[in-house]
């Protein structure tokens, strides 16, 4: 079927603009060309991580060191942007660059992990923030009164349709754990969330550059962040998974959330402890489960011989001062310690005091 009265020469180069992207840009149409001319690439390279996630399985399985995954990042020099854009020079170009990453549609930060091809002087580094602007395109058309386009989905990490792997599992059960906890803290009803393939995609690819408390750490840093919890101009939750775990420096970004408002690996490894999920649940039902509880949580912490300040943190995540009968607590806990050790000291009951009375503190 003829679709077009003009004969061009096969395999002849063009660029694409889209009339909402340069309304993005301002009506930037180098800015535009290069959203679209990034996004070929970015599909390109992202249509490879399925089979790279399963040859570098293999290649785990027999010992040998996997292949860096560049998980959408790209790489172009100046010529080639130039060569690809055809209707703008270098310095069009690198306004172009700035404007994009100013809307958040781009991003030219080099993740940790990446910083060996960063120092080999390939420092054109591209990831195209296909969440940012599909959020923005939601907007746009909600606004000009369009419907939006809908796209085949890329081919993902994970099928969804085998078995979960028990990090992904656990990084996802942190992350439910979290949100009922502050939600119930602000207030808020909580909405239970489904691990969709979308999700298990984004804690899978996160967990080639982090370890499981790092992105559960994570997780919690921006929980802790009222900013990010909606207390902001355009009073929006800024928290979905690809958006925390969208690469390393994010990851480590929300990390340092979590460490200013106290958290630390101690108080991810208290909550992941299956007891932990018993603390949340027994608080709902009576102020004495939850002392109970807490006081047996206390007399493990004694057991297993943590010292008072790794011991004020795996407390402090799961305490609570109006939930908190001392008493009750203090009983339980002397039980705990006679039904393991065979006997309560002096000096456990000077600690336990003390881990109480710092926790009141830290309280007020």
């Amino acid at each position: 079927m003829q679709t077009s009265l003009i004969a061009y020469p096969q395999q002849d180069r063009f660029i694409r603009v889209h009339e909402s992207i340069l309304a993005a840009c301002n009506n930037n149409s180098t800015a535009a060309a290069l959203v679209s001319f990034l996004e070929y690439w970015h599909n390109y390279h992202i249509q490879r991580i399925e089979y790279l996630a399963e040859f570098n399985g293999m290649l785990k399985h027999v010992g040998e060191k996997p292949i860096l995954e560049l998980n959408g990042w790209q790489y172009h020099t100046d010529e080639q942007l130039e060569r690809g854009l055809m209707i703008s020079k270098k310095d069009s170009i690198r306004k172009a660059i700035t404007l994009l990453e100013s809307i958040g549609f781009i991003t030219t930060e080099v993740p940790e992990r990446l910083v060996i091809l960063h120092k080999t002087g390939r420092t054109k580094w591209f990831l195209l923030m296909t969440s940012c602007i599909n959020d923005w395109l939601k907007d746009y058309a909600y606004r000009t009164g369009k419907r939006l386009v809908r796209t085949p989905s890329l081919a993902p990490v994970s099928k969804p349709d085998t078995e979960i792997d028990q990090d992904v599992q656990t990084v996802f059960d942190y992350r439910t754990l979290c949100r009922k906890e502050y939600n119930r803290k602000r207030g808020r009803k909580d909405v239970k969330e489904v691990l969709t393939p979308k999700r298990i995609d984004a804690i899978t690819r996160a967990l080639t550059h982090s370890k499981p408390w790092e992105l559960c750490l994570a997780i919690e840093g921006n929980l802790t962040s009222d900013w990010h919890q909606g207390k902001n101009e355009k009073k929006k939750i800024y928290d979905r998974l690809d958006l925390i775990f969208r690469d390393r420096d994010h990851v480590e970004q929300y990390m340092r959330l979590g460490y200013e408002a106290g958290l630390s690996r101690a108080t991810v490894e208290a909550k992941l402890d299956p007891e932990y999920k018993t603390v949340d649940e027994d608080a709902a039902k009576s102020n004495g489960d939850y002392s109970k509880t807490f006081g047996r949580t206390a007399a493990r912490v004694i057991i297993r011989g943590d010292d008072f300040n790794d011991a004020i943190i795996t407390l402090s995540a799961i305490y609570d001062a109006d939930l908190l009968q001392p008493d009750v607590a203090m009983t339980e806990a002397q039980s705990t310690l006679e039904g393991e050790l065979g006997m309560v000291t002096t000096d456990h009951d000077r600690l336990l005091q003390s881990l109480l009375g710092e926790l009141r503190a830290n309280a007020n």
